[in-house]
């Protein structure tokens, strides 16, 4: 199979023999998720569940984890 190009990072990298059109491979480098378009010859296109996971998409992981206000978060484990 071809090298292909991570579109975030730019590494190129050589996809498992075994893909196909739709099927989800990640950069080895950065971890971006990317679709395959076509096989012969391979073309990608940024994954829409990469898209759809960015962080942005979250809340604050500290507030979630710790009751939202952060005022019972202590990051050296001391109650005051």
């Amino acid at each position: 199979m071809a090298m292909v190009k991570c579109i975030s990072c730019k590494e190129r990298f050589e996809p498992d023999d075994y893909v196909e059109a739709g099927d989800t491979i990640m950069c080895p480098a950065c971890y971006e998720e990317m679709e395959v378009v076509s096989t012969n010859p391979i073309k990608i296109r940024k994954s829409e569940k990469s898209e759809a996971d960015s962080d942005e998409n979250y809340p604050d992981k500290e507030s979630e984890l710790y009751g939202g206000n952060g005022d019972d978060y202590d990051p050296q484990g001391y109650d005051d």
